[in-house]
């Protein structure tokens, strides 16, 4: 499908696509060796992560007409991702449409507060401090002296690694995805 054209509703649901079917098992696998760690919410955080990574490739994306109109993608992939998120929250009673966009919007915020760290101008220092992001929230701790304690558990830095890894995976391919497919 090289240099396939897509209009900006066909481009938001080739993307929740891509979150839906480009996942590697082998993280959640990693991610149970590390004792006390939940991992159904581990599993979540990586919905939210890979969620902000398309944030961030859409936005920092270097392809030409994907950086014009990767703002309206976005709008219209947030828009679909919330209303699924949504449905889902209230379909297990967890939750409204009204706490999915606080989740999802507490989550672009975090994540996107990491890259705007001074030390994140070096690409391996954002991956670590996104994947710290995470571990933060696949532990479940926002008391950043509790967080630490939890982290400790984590002895191989699997959370951390992983986390990064996710993120960095998306990135990548979407670079490339976007090479591939042109915008209208």
């Amino acid at each position: 499908m090289l240099n396939k054209t897509l209009t900006i509703d066909e481009a938001a649901e080739a993307l929740q696509g891509l979150m839906q079917k480009d996942f590697n098992r082998e993280w959640l696998a990693r991610l149970s060796r590390v004792s006390r760690l939940d991992i159904v919410r581990a599993e979540d955080e990586l919905i939210f992560l890979d969620f902000f990574a398309i944030y961030f490739s859409l936005k920092f994306t270097r392809s030409p007409g994907w950086r014009d109109k990767g703002v309206l993608v976005f709008e219209k992939f947030f828009s679909s991702f919330l209303s699924w998120y949504g449905n889902f929250l209230e379909s297990k009673r967890a939750g409204t449409r009204d706490d999915a966009f606080k989740i999802l919007d507490a989550r672009l915020n975090a994540y996107g507060a990491s890259i705007e760290e001074p030390s994140s101008a070096e690409p391996e220092e954002m991956l670590r401090s996104i994947g710290l992001k995470f571990a933060m929230y696949a532990l479940a701790e926002e008391c950043e002296k509790a967080f630490l304690v939890k982290l400790l558990v984590d002895c191989e830095n699997i959370i951390t690694t992983v986390g990064a890894e996710v993120f960095n995976h998306r990135v990548q391919m979407l670079h490339t995805w976007f090479d591939s497919h042109k915008i209208a």
